[in-house]
């Protein structure tokens, strides 16, 4: 698990990482953007369905299939459409301070997970 926030630190500062044209740029809010606290659980979900695809890459399996599957069940389970997902992450990364929220809740969200697996 501590690979995995590793990872996952990592791939933060990278979408941390934009150039200066993107961050002096607004963006306009889509019509329908997926509101913070439902982005929050959203995102919590894809980075343990994203361990889940490394476990089954390393078991030689099919990493493609199985992240594929985890999209598609975490949309139906969220109720958003892909448009409204990509256009509402789209929003977030022009909003670093508020992506940086997200993933702070994220964080949060995973360590109690990790806690809670570790004492069942």
């Amino acid at each position: 698990m501590k690979k995995f926030i590793i990872y996952f630190l990592v791939g933060f500062f990278f979408l941390s990482c934009n150039n200066e044209k993107k961050n002096t740029q607004t963006m306009e809010k889509p019509k329908e953007l997926i509101p913070r606290e439902k982005m929050i659980l959203i995102i919590t979900d894809l980075q343990l369905a994203e361990s889940l695809v490394i476990v089954k890459q390393s078991q030689g399996k099919n990493g493609m299939y199985y992240t594929i599957q985890n999209y598609k069940t975490l949309i139906k389970k969220h109720e958003v459409s892909p448009k409204i997902f990509k256009e509402s992450i789209n929003y977030y990364s022009y909003n670093i301070s508020e992506l940086s929220a997200i993933y702070a809740e994220v964080i949060t969200n995973l360590s109690l997970k990790q806690s809670e697996a570790k004492y069942k």
